[in-house]
């Protein structure tokens, strides 16, 4: 079986997970969740288990289901496979007096678990001048540019929304950690329009996603702090009500909006590319 970062057990063949993953084309699946979105894979026989980890990315909620399992099992041996420094190594737990429960202990000792896997959320920034010249983010990039990053005179702009296929959002910056969604485009995916319409003037923290959305603040304040545009590539499995869990590889360009010299807003403008993957670790 393999167990995902929300504790939910799926079996190892599921085409299902293979879907919302965007992963039928990995060879070694198992091997592919465990190493980079903190999956678990657990095998069961008898008094004895067999488990896969990796101990940097591994899910608080996929161990604590594996602990749940093995406790009720009444597991007194378990072999415990751990990706580190790029092989794998093993181990066997096998206390002499209080069972599995106590290995489960010296297991979470040996790797605290995040509280949210770091592989679920991966970005890198990238040059500008690796997109083609037709791309909307190179469109709005220069639209930035001769607005001078003044909000009031990019809002002068016609045709903005079109010129970037009106695939945006718009955040007022509410003090030094928080950001206020005030407008976005009618472009943006169908979960993601949903959540806008729900949540248009609320904080970004009211995102149903909060693993998701504490790395995009992430991005979003650096672009604050430095005061100048970024752009990324963006490798994301999101969980979303109405939608399964989906892997989202897009394109985000972050601009910095001001008045008077101070920072007021920013825009965010992202592209689909299903061309990038972050996911490298082998």
């Amino acid at each position: 079986y393999l167990v995902d970062d929300a504790g939910r057990i799926w079996d190892t063949g599921s085409s299902q997970l293979r879907s919302e993953l965007d992963a039928f084309g990995v060879q070694n699946f198992p091997d592919y969740v465990i190493k980079n979105l903190g999956f678990i894979r657990l095998e069961g026989r008898g008094k004895s288990a067999t488990i896969w980890l990796r101990p940097e990315t591994v899910s608080p909620a996929a161990l604590d289901c594996v602990i749940n399992w093995l406790s009720a099992e009444q597991i007194d041996r378990v072999l415990v496979n751990a990706y580190e420094n790029k092989s794998w190594h093993h181990q066997i737990l096998a206390p002499a007096h209080a069972g599995s429960y106590s290995a489960l202990l010296y297991l979470r000792k040996d790797w605290p678990a995040n509280s949210e896997p770091r592989s679920r959320v991966l970005a890198r920034s990238i040059d500008a001048m690796r997109l083609p010249s037709d791309s909307p983010l190179v469109r709005a990039l220069t639209m930035w540019r001769a607005a001078g990053g003044d909000w009031r005179n990019l809002a002068r702009v016609s045709g903005f929304g079109a010129a970037v296929q009106h695939r945006y959002t718009l955040f007022e910056i509410s003090g030094d950690r928080s950001f206020v969604l005030r407008g976005f485009g009618g472009g943006l995916p169908s979960y993601a329009k949903t959540w806008a319409e729900k949540t248009l003037n609320s904080c970004i923290y009211d995102h149903p996603d909060l693993g998701y959305i504490w790395s995009v603040v992430s991005s979003y304040r650096e672009v604050v702090k430095n005061g100048q545009p970024e752009l990324e590539e963006v490798d994301a499995v999101v969980s979303w009500p109405g939608a399964e869990r989906q892997r989202r590889r897009y394109l985000r360009l972050l601009l910095p909006l001001s008045e008077e010299g101070r920072f007021i807003y920013l825009l965010s403008v992202t592209a689909e590319d299903s061309n990038i993957n972050l996911r490298a670790v082998s």
